[in-house]
């Protein structure tokens, strides 16, 4: 199943895509996903250390992702507050 990178739009596969943690608590299977290039990116990405590691896809109000199951990596870089 394909799915919209919450950050940059590009379709991704629920099984290779990454997921906020704070999304996944809040939203469980149905939280918003993100490419591993945008979760990466040395530039840009989600993970950065100096990042609010808040959900870009929660920001901006997206529509939560419609999927049955998903692979779930969760996000190691933040605090559950």
């Amino acid at each position: 199943m394909l799915v919209a990178c919450c950050m940059c739009y590009e379709k991704i596969s629920v099984d290779t895509c990454c997921i906020p943690v704070k999304c996944l608590i809040l939203n469980g299977v149905k939280a918003h996903r993100i490419c591993s290039n945008c979760w990466w990116n040395s530039s840009y990405g989600f993970a950065r250390e100096d990042g609010t590691h808040k959900c870009p896809g929660c920001t901006s109000k997206m529509m939560l992702t419609e999927c049955i199951s998903a692979q779930i990596v969760l996000d190691l870089t933040d605090d559950l507050e």
